[in-house]
């Protein structure tokens, strides 16, 4: 639901209204030489700084820019305090302060935490036919099997991506371990990069593959 915003009656007006009860009313121009600047404009001062005092309450005015306090105004400020919320608020900020002087003391004597590294993931945003031979993302090592070497230029795997992404130079002659082949169910063979048929061109999405050891052809 909706609701609409209400302003805290603030210092600016608070003074406003003390000079108001001292001389008992003030004209606007005798509130703008005293609490609005050169350049300040009579439209603008009062909407925003008389605006709230009339709307409330707090204030009347005669009609003849000629401002005094509500005989009730006491009552009315009461109802503005509430609805804002104002002790609430003076509380939450009180505890905010003193949190924060004590964060500064303490400041030399706790340590913030390591900042993470970001997680590494293979560059797929291409798809893995386009990937270079000897290729050694997951995807690639998944159907290829993975080779003993240097990776190749274009290298899609997670330490080449990461090493692009941070700037930082890959170490040369960076080897990798060669497990054994992995072999596909039901006799089917591993196709090369360079393969045009419909399943390399339009591979079917994973969710749709059977399992290996499900026995589903």
């Amino acid at each position: 639901m909706r609701r609409n915003y209400l302003a805290r009656i603030g210092k600016k007006r608070q003074h406003v209204l003390m000079h108001l009860m001292r001389y008992g009313n003030a004209g606007l121009a005798e509130l703008m030489q005293r609490f609005a600047s050169p350049s300040t404009r009579k439209t603008d001062f009062r909407r925003r700084v008389l605006g709230l005092l009339l709307d409330t309450g707090i204030i009347v005015s005669d009609g003849a820019d000629t401002y005094a306090p509500n005989e009730e105004w006491r009552t009315a400020l009461e109802n503005v305090r509430m609805l804002t919320n104002e002790d609430e608020a003076a509380r939450l900020q009180k505890e905010r302060h003193q949190r924060q002087r004590k964060a500064y003391r303490e400041r030399n004597i706790i340590k913030p935490e390591p900042v993470p590294e970001p997680p590494q993931v293979d560059d797929m945003r291409q798809d893995w036919q386009h990937h270079p031979d000897g290729c050694v993302c997951r995807e690639c090592s998944q159907r290829f099997g993975r080779v003993i070497g240097e990776h190749v230029r274009g290298c899609r795997c997670k330490e080449c991506h990461h090493a692009r992404r941070t700037g930082k130079a890959r170490k040369a002659g960076y080897l990798r371990l060669a497990p054994e082949r992995p072999s596909k169910p039901d006799g089917q063979q591993y196709h090369s990069l360079s393969c045009s048929c419909a399943e390399c061109d339009i591979p079917m999405p994973k969710f749709v593959r059977p399992y290996a050891g499900s026995g589903v052809a």
